[in-house]
């Protein structure tokens, strides 16, 4: 159950008798609007305990942080940008960074390639502490809540698991793509090739659902990286297969891979 409104009316609510029964049923949570704090999240568990949660944007030492001590761990080296790609798109205005926090701890991270009203998910991780709590399946409908309600578009990649290289890795993609799937998110149908990591492209439940996902894709990448590293390690596919997928593999090689 998620309950939407000012304080005044929260609080009303979380002493009424029928939201204590509520709460024995399933967890119950709670979006305000504090001027110190946008987006409180609150979780009453059917123990009676209560953790507030809260959208948060990132500083940039926090960005740095989380690239340097989580980002490492959570994603292959082929799938990270380098930090300073991320940091001159956040001065350029093309690129936001959101924390799902408790207390001063940053339980998830989120960071999007935006331009304009246009988003793309490119990171999105759980701290290795609490994954398999849920906090995944909050974090998503929370940002949808808060940060995209009036995003015109908002995508994300998820790695294709037809183009899985085990039975193994298969599973793992299989699994990520059903957790995504299962969070509302819609298949575009649109697949990329980015740094050597197949994707296929999904649409987050927010915004316009008939624009069309691949210029928008490619648009993003534009955005955010140099025009001969954009080139050559960003193939969106269409009909015909791959764009510009000559020579690609030689070309990141001869231009030093991720600057």
């Amino acid at each position: 159950m998620i309950l939407l409104g000012d304080t005044s009316r929260i609080v009303a609510a979380m002493n009424a008798s029928r939201i204590n029964e509520a709460v024995s049923a399933s967890r119950i949570i709670v979006v305000m609007n504090y001027p110190e704090h946008p987006y409180m999240w609150y979780n009453l568990s059917s123990e009676g305990s209560v953790d507030a949660l809260t959208v948060e944007a990132l500083t940039m030492d926090q960005v740095h942080e989380i690239y340097n001590h989580r980002m490492v761990n959570d994603f292959p080296k082929n799938e990270r940008k380098s930090l300073a790609i991320i940091e001159s798109a956040i001065q350029k205005g093309n690129y936001r960074c959101y924390g799902f926090i408790e207390e001063s701890h940053i339980l998830a991270y989120a960071f999007f390639v935006t331009i304009d009203n246009l988003f793309l998910l490119d990171y999105f991780a759980v701290d290795e502490t609490r994954r398999g709590t849920g906090i995944d399946g909050k974090f998503l409908p929370a940002l949808c809540e808060t940060v995209l309600p009036d995003a015109e578009v908002a995508v994300l990649e998820v790695e294709d698991p037809d183009e899985a290289q085990s039975n193994a890795d298969r599973e793992k993609r299989e699994r990520r793509f059903r957790f995504y799937r299962n969070n509302g998110m819609v298949d575009t149908g649109v697949k990329a090739n980015v740094f050597w990591t197949d994707y296929r492209i999904l649409r987050m439940p927010v915004g316009d659902q008939t624009i069309d996902i691949a210029e928008i894709y490619r648009s993003f990448y534009e955005a955010i990286l140099p025009p001969a590293l954009y080139k050559t390690m960003v193939h969106v596919k269409n009909r015909r297969g791959y764009q510009n997928a000559t020579l690609w593999k030689t070309n990141y090689n001869r231009i030093g891979g991720l600057h």
